[in-house]
């Protein structure tokens, strides 16, 4: 690297990300594990800058999970560290370098999930790749991690010896895990955060503020970078603290629906509402032998009891052709649920748990209550629950409502609200005051323990 490169790299970037440069410019293949927020991603990132700016000729590649983390990244990472008078920058059409009587022959910076057709990436020639946070890739199209990784991507660096640098905390002892312990191809960094705080990549107070708010097994695994095994009940974290009796949505508050449909068992559906930072799930519809359309109706009658209007609830559902199709006939908004990686959700439910961020009706969801404190790891397979036992008899479908209803909501959680039908002035007014106050508490730091109005 140049002089200027090399200055810019002390003055740029932490201690832990220093030695990252090192090793990947020695070794050329580099995987990494380091604490959440120490900035793997952002050196990456900043790494794909440096590459385009020593050699304009040189392309790179940027892998995510899925398109939505690409746009995440372009706004939080790439648009911070690229110069808008040096590159152009969209989550559409990738990076470019600025100046159009010089931007012929040059290289440029392409991104990617690795979720929808990866085989679309072969054949190019990348001075770089980037794989981001890689044990939470979602393979979607017949593939998996060693396609993606030997097949498709490794080639590309081959001709030019260029880097391949992998970055990722824990999943389980999912796919990263078996290449973490045995590719001896790349070279292997792991931080601990004693080392980051020394270098003064996080700070004492900041470790103490996530081990006491975060989920211990999350703080073990996201922290800690180890690879958690667990055993014993799936959501050890649900008690009497989590059991609500009487919920009901208040006027103008969105409803969102996890609906699990049983070919062979029973389909179910949970009610879920946020207030106050917290997930209501207040009803559920359980039933075996249901037919699409009964099953529906009594989604719409169940909606009608609480007064909640078709504009105010969303649906996220198994992948049933006709029930997809019937909810959109009857003009619901349906939207196909994220089965991907149970795991991940099932610890993103547990943390929300420990954070007292869920409340269950248990008698309207006397269903849900029996599994979730039934449910209990696979002692055979890894990271699995075990399917045998189903306290309701059938094949745990409101556990698999409550993964579908939880990703949902967070989904809705972040996503802007369009302004109800049909409102009255007064009622006008009272809506723009609770948006206005939702995106105050948004855009706003968060004190240890502080949530905001949904």
């Amino acid at each position: 690297m140049l002089d200027a490169q090399l200055q810019r790299a002390w003055h740029e970037l932490n201690g832990a990300q220093i030695v990252c440069l090192k090793t990947i410019a020695r070794h050329r293949l580099l995987k990494v594990m380091m604490p959440r927020q120490i900035g793997k991603t952002h050196f990456g990132c900043w790494l794909n800058r440096e590459v385009m700016r020593q050699n304009t000729n040189m392309s790179t590649l940027f892998l995510a999970k899925d398109f939505p983390s690409i746009t995440r990244a372009t706004k939080e990472k790439f648009t911070k560290l690229f110069p808008e008078d040096e590159f152009n920058v969209s989550a559409i059409s990738g990076i470019s370098h600025v100046g159009r009587s010089q931007h012929k022959g040059r290289g440029a910076g392409y991104m990617s999930g690795v979720d929808k057709v990866p085989d679309k990436l072969r054949g190019g020639t990348m001075g770089l790749i980037h794989w981001s946070e890689v044990s939470f890739s979602k393979f979607e199209v017949g593939t998996d991690f060693q396609d993606v990784y030997q097949q498709i991507t490794l080639p590309m660096v081959a001709r030019t010896k260029g880097m391949y640098f992998m970055e990722s905390t824990p999943n389980g002892k999912n796919f990263w895990y078996d290449f973490w312990e045995n590719d001896d191809k790349f070279r292997r960094l792991k931080f601990d955060i004693d080392y980051c705080i020394n270098v003064g990549a996080i700070t004492r107070a900041e470790v103490d503020f996530l081990q006491n708010t975060m989920h211990p097994d999350v703080f073990d695994q996201e922290m800690n970078c180890n690879f958690v095994s667990f055993t014993g009940r799936v959501y050890g974290e649900y008690g009497e603290r989590h059991q609500e009796v009487d919920f009901h949505p208040l006027p103008h508050e969105y409803v969102v629906l996890g609906i699990d449909i049983g070919f062979t068992a029973a389909s179910t559906a949970l009610f879920g509402c946020w207030r106050n930072g917290k997930l209501h799930i207040f009803d559920q519809i359980y039933g075996s032998k249901l037919r699409t359309g009964q099953f529906a109706d009594k989604i719409e009658e169940r909606m009608q009891a609480y007064a909640v209007e078709r504009h105010r609830y969303v649906a996220y559902t198994d992948h049933d052709p006709e029930m997809v199709d019937e909810l959109k006939q009857r003009k619901i908004k349906v939207t196909l649920a994220d089965k991907l990686d149970p795991f991940a959700c099932r610890m993103s439910i547990k943390e929300g748990l420990h954070g007292n961020l869920v409340a269950i009706a248990p008698i309207r969801c006397h269903w849900l209550q029996r599994e979730i404190e039934s449910a209990s790891w696979s002692e055979k397979r890894a990271d699995e629950m075990e399917m045998k036992g189903d306290p309701n008899g059938n094949h745990w479908d409101s556990e698999a409502a409550l993964r579908y209803l939880w990703r949902g909501a967070r989904v809705e959680l972040e996503a802007p609200r369009e302004t109800p039908k049909g409102l009255d002035a007064g009622g006008m007014v009272e809506w723009k005051a609770k948006m206005a106050k939702k995106d105050t508490a948004q855009n706003a730091p968060l004190t240890p323990g502080q949530t905001f109005e949904y």
